[in-house]
């Protein structure tokens, strides 16, 4: 409870397979081009973004405390990508100038995680850098549903948290074409998916909140609208930008009202138990201290009243003696 208590920012996880654009998706809520992001592994290793107060971006690398400058996105990329020195559940924290980032000033900070495909080993990852996330945010690609990877995840997930937040993205909707799939209603298709996930399989949310939970989004069109690259925007363009701006409501809201239930509720819940056992044992206690103060009264009772009785007996010899 003390080491949750001295935390003082709330931790989101980007979570979702390769190419998802789970990089892309926390540049556009950054308003920056902070992560490498593109087609094919980009992400070796989790990457922990800090707000910092200084002027310049710089990085930690695992296992050091030397700050090394990053003055391009390309530099964190080369960074990023050594295979050599750094393992998929390795920890890169990054700190970036919060006077850039809105989020940042926040007290939040966001994790940046490999593909969930890439390594068979993410119980480990969830042990070492996720039981202690206040927001999961998954991300993914429209063209696939959920798959058993993500379901497994959340599973672990849950045997570590009580009742996790998680929002669920389907990311690259500027590629989807309604003619090339027929008149599909792809959409919908992919709510009842996230239904069966978040309320059948996981229970962690009533079909009332999944509004609220599930958005259908471009990571890629956000940032480039935000960074000033968009040519000509169209009504599905800004249609698919509210979508974002719709998640990020709701994801902020989460993060300031919900997720502390979420964070405290595992150690509330093992507080109540504690407390309930103490009182029990209280109670225990206090019956045997009862029966053992009667104990106690009727034995002093049974004294006096035999000192009583002895009294009057040497009352009687006394008497005897002076007659005599």
């Amino acid at each position: 409870i003390q080491e949750a208590v001295a935390r003082n920012y709330m931790k989101v996880v980007f979570i979702g397979r390769t190419s998802a654009g789970k990089s892309t998706t926390i540049n556009a809520m950054l308003h920056a081009r902070i992560l490498p992001s593109g087609s094919g592994h980009t992400t070796n290793c989790f990457c922990l973004i800090n707000g910092t107060k200084e002027s310049q971006p710089y990085l930690l690398a695992p296992g050091s405390n030397e700050r090394r400058p990053i003055s391009a996105v390309e530099q964190l990329a080369n960074a990023l990508s050594d295979s050599e020195r750094l393992m998929p559940d390795s920890l890169v924290d990054l700190y970036w100038p919060t006077q850039n980032c809105h989020l940042l000033e926040n007290d939040v900070v966001l994790i940046d995680s490999p593909g969930l495909d890439i390594s068979q080993d993410t119980d480990g990852w969830i042990d070492k850098h996720c039981t202690d996330a206040d927001v999961f945010v998954l991300v993914s690609n429209f063209e696939s549903s959920l798959s058993r990877t993500e379901a497994r995840f959340f599973q672990r997930v849950l045997d570590k948290i009580s009742k996790p937040n998680i929002f669920v993205l389907y990311n690259r909707w500027d590629t989807y074409d309604e003619e090339e799939n027929g008149g599909k209603d792809v959409p919908g298709q992919h709510r009842r998916a996230a239904e069966d996930f978040l309320v059948n399989e996981l229970h962690l949310h009533g079909s009332d909140l999944l509004p609220s939970r599930v958005f259908f989004v471009s990571a890629k069109e956000s940032l480039q609208r935000r960074l000033g690259r968009t040519a000509a925007l169209t009504p599905i363009m800004d249609t698919r930008y509210k979508q974002f701006q719709s998640f990020e409501t709701n994801f902020e809201e989460c993060i300031s009202k919900s997720a502390l239930a979420t964070r405290f509720s595992k150690h509330v819940q093992a507080a109540e138990e504690m407390c309930e056992e103490v009182d029990t044992s209280l109670a225990q206690v206090t019956t045997r201290l009862t029966v053992a103060v009667e104990t106690v009264k009727e034995t002093i009772a049974a004294q006096t009243d035999a000192l009583r009785r002895l009294e009057t007996k040497w009352s009687e010899v006394a008497c005897r003696a002076s007659e005599v």
